[in-house]
């Protein structure tokens, strides 16, 4: 097959290389596919180059490789790409429009971020694989927002809540919502002795960025990461 990717940032390996430095997987043994390849990957560039970290150390995660900067995250997979020489990657694109040609899709017309030029590509298979997903609308598809009830096929859906215990209630219901966008930040230690303070923007309220009280909002302590970072 001969792949075209089109990425709206310059930042390759979505969610993974943009913030989600830590994995939701509980377990190693849940790692497999492209994934686990990307895992080993990081525990390889980690046990090389930051052996000696306190994270390396301490972390069991971190140990393994499932611990990692955005910066690195986003090295590993554009050196996955690299050794695939059928795989081209156009950066700093986004889909403005469906080809079709009938009821069938046959490609997109994207747009560059900078200076808007357009850039037509013909596909046999067209996949969104954006969080938005944008081009349900622009091919004109069917698709719902939201999702489905409880039912006997579907018993983990609708409305529901889960104790760290495991224990699941709640009423079942479906609805018409969507999930909420989460800031994920990266922030470095560098010591007492390290960077110089952020002097604060004319304006600023901490009160916009962490309301009162904070675990109204504050849904991830995140953790440590290698290189003196935390997420």
């Amino acid at each position: 097959m001969h792949v075209a990717v089109i990425e709206e940032t310059p930042v390759l390996g979505g969610l993974i290389a943009n913030g989600l430095c830590n994995t939701d997987l509980l377990s190693p043994g849940g790692s497999s596919g492209i994934f686990e390849e990307f895992r080993l990957r990081s525990q390889k560039y980690y046990q090389t180059n930051f052996a000696n970290d306190p994270a390396m150390k301490s972390i069991p995660m971190a140990q393994l490789g499932f611990r990692y900067e955005p910066h690195v995250a986003d090295r590993i997979f554009k050196e996955m790409f690299a050794e695939i020489p059928s795989i081209q990657v156009f950066y700093k694109r986004y889909a403005t429009k469906v080809l079709k040609s009938g009821g069938r899709v046959t490609g997109v017309v994207t747009r560059d971020t900078n200076d808007q030029n357009e850039m037509t590509f013909r596909a046999a298979v067209t996949i969104d694989a954006t969080h938005e997903g944008d081009l349900l609308p622009l091919a004109g598809a069917k698709f719902r927002l939201g999702r489905e009830p409880r039912s006997l096929e579907e018993p983990h859906a609708g409305q529901i809540y889960m104790t760290h215990d495991g224990e699941i209630f709640g009423s079942g219901e479906g609805d018409n919502k969507l999930q909420a966008f989460a800031l994920l930040a990266t922030v470095k230690d560098y010591g007492p002795k390290g960077a110089k303070p952020v002097p604060a923007p004319p304006g600023y309220d901490p009160k916009n960025y962490a309301p009162e009280p904070t675990a109204d909002t504050f849904w991830l302590r995140g953790g440590a990461l290698p290189n003196h970072n935390t997420n």
